[in-house]
């Protein structure tokens, strides 16, 4: 977020992304990705970071279920 007010979007977006494979650990990650994308005017990535979240959710919430 840092580099986001700096004015390094770019910066931030691939901090983001280097993050990503460990979202479960760091999930700063996708506010990061979010407003990084915001930034550079990619609306179409924002909407399948929000459907990656929700996904994410969705399998989270189903793997702590008892069987």
């Amino acid at each position: 977020m840092v580099a986001l007010r700096a004015g390094y979007p770019g910066a931030a977006l691939q901090l983001g992304r280097n993050l990503w494979v460990w979202a479960s650990e760091f999930p700063e990650c996708c506010s990061l990705l979010d407003a990084a994308y915001s930034a550079l005017g990619r609306w179409s990535l924002r909407l399948l970071m929000a459907e990656a979240r929700g996904y994410g959710v969705s399998c989270d919430s189903r793997s702590h279920r008892s069987p």
